[in-house]
């Protein structure tokens, strides 16, 4: 029974896709959930109060 071996180099390449995926994703979280939704959630809020202080304004 022949048993096909991939090469170190395949078995490499494999690897490097993997961790350098994992890593991609893994700070792409962070900067998605860690950094940007918390300024976007403060900018929603000023605008969300600005506009509750306008319509306040023209009642």
């Amino acid at each position: 029974m022949l048993i096909y071996r991939y090469p170190a180099s395949e078995k490499r390449i494999m690897f490097d896709i993997v961790v350098g995926g994992s890593i991609g994703l893994g700070m792409g979280a962070y900067w998605w959930y860690g950094l940007h939704m918390p300024k976007v959630e403060k900018k929603d809020a000023f605008y969300a109060e600005l506009k509750a202080k306008k319509h306040l304004e023209d009642n």
